[in-house]
């Protein structure tokens, strides 16, 4: 069984659906039943004086259908108000699964590690706020994200008066976890080529030394790094 059409590029049923829309019952108050529309009423004859004031009620009905600059003042302010403050982990994964683009979810998490409350259970749930992103660039922003909130809070503690602060040191052991499990899903999904230039360029803690493994451990994807030790194989 053929298709009706050749196999070329343009008739691809990806490139159709962008024709596709999403059609949306109208309501019945959206519908306008003013006698210049063909409905039960368009062929009856009425005076110059009811066509006028049926116009003028026509045009208040559509200008109040249109929202005020205060309506969308109120609207935005409203909007900004219930920005909540995320500080448990369970809040977290509810925003992100929500959230319908990388953006919401990088922005979901950043509000997390600003107001957390519960930051050393992150690393029990990383794998899977990393699961939700769609794209690997926005997986690494969220670990440059991670490593940078790290490396404040360690810059923090080198300070005299808050070398033995308590919650510093619990924030740097959280973070430190965190950016760990997600360095493993950055690594786990990425090809080797682009996890070297991430290592070399300082945006993952792994090294790049020899003696410590690095290489045989994250052959990568396109199976451009080096052999495993006794060809792959089990002993």
């Amino acid at each position: 069984m053929f298709s009706w059409h050749e196999p070329r590029w343009w008739n691809s049923f990806v490139r159709r659906r962008v024709w596709i829309r999403k059609r949306a019952r109208r309501r019945p108050a959206d519908v306008d039943s003013s006698g210049h529309l063909l409905n039960s009423d368009y062929f009856t004859i009425r005076p110059a004086s009811s066509r006028s004031s049926n116009r003028r009620s026509v045009a208040s009905v559509a200008s109040s259908r249109l929202p005020s600059k205060s309506s969308i003042a109120r609207t935005s302010i409203k909007e900004m108000e219930e920005a909540q403050e995320i500080e448990n982990i369970e809040t977290l994964l509810s925003v992100l699964r929500s959230s319908r683009i990388d953006r919401e979810k990088r922005e979901a998490v950043e509000n997390y590690l600003d107001h957390a409350m519960d930051l050393s259970q992150l690393q029990d749930e990383m794998h899977e706020i990393m699961s939700i992103f769609v794209f690997q660039a926005s997986r690494r922003q969220l670990l440059t994200h991670l490593m940078r909130k790290y490396d404040d809070t360690a810059r923090k503690l080198e300070d005299n008066d808050n070398k033995d602060d308590k919650n510093l040191l619990e924030r740097k052991k959280a973070l430190e976890a965190a950016v760990k499990h997600a360095e493993e899903e950055v690594s786990k999904l990425a090809y080797w080529s682009d996890v070297k230039k991430m290592a070399e360029r300082g945006e993952l803690r792994l090294s790049l030394d020899e003696d410590q493994g690095w290489y045989e451990s994250h052959p990568g994807l396109d199976r451009s790094g080096p052999n495993a030790p006794n060809m792959g194989e089990l002993p």
